[in-house]
């Protein structure tokens, strides 16, 4: 038997021992698989991690090429668990999440010798592939005016139209277009 705390070996003749998970335990829940997201899109990264920590790092992680994956480092927004996909990502479907938590400063020289005072505590990946698309521009149809229409100078006019995959996020701007026949 080899300890990993001395990293000794031990002859293990007889007796009871009890195997326990390593801690801290860090396990990224999602995404974790089968989802479809936009490039541009903010994800939230749910995870349950068993002690304080003091920082993560949110990886994407482009498994296109099995040989040389593709990895790109998330921004997020300040206090929550949001990441921003960036649009330089190609899109494809062999996606995962690599999680790294950070625990809080060692308090030893001995444990951050030629290391950051921030240690590793911790790695997740999803555990099955997901999905990044391009994201799909909003479409707008003119109902009323859409051309034909005899309109009086002067005269209000109700606009109306129709908008199709509209996110909260996108912006709508409405020009007035002026048009002169009599030179």
């Amino acid at each position: 038997v080899t300890t990993i705390y001395d990293g000794k070996r031990y002859l293990a003749a007889s007796g009871y021992f009890n195997i326990v998970p390593l801690r801290p335990f860090v396990k990224l829940l999602s995404p974790n698989g089968g989802e479809i997201y936009k490039l541009g899109q903010y994800i939230e990264i749910r995870r349950r991690i068993d002690e304080p920590i003091r920082s993560e790092n949110v990886f994407l992680v482009d498994y296109t090429n099995l040989n040389n994956p593709v990895s790109y480092k998330l921004k997020g927004i300040k206090d929550t668990h949001n990441y921003e996909i960036p649009y330089n990502v190609v899109t494809g479907s062999r996606f995962k999440i690599r999680l790294e938590v950070l625990r809080w400063p060692a308090w030893s020289p001995a444990e951050v010798e030629g290391q950051s005072p921030y240690n590793l505590m911790g790695t997740d990946y999803s555990d099955d592939y997901f999905s990044i698309v391009p994201p799909v521009p909003p479409s707008v149809t003119v109902l009323y005016p859409n051309g034909g229409e005899s309109l009086v100078p002067n005269q209000k006019v109700m606009i109306k139209w129709k908008v199709n995959k509209m996110d909260v996020s996108d912006e709508l701007a409405v020009f007035l277009m002026e048009y002169y026949t009599d030179g």
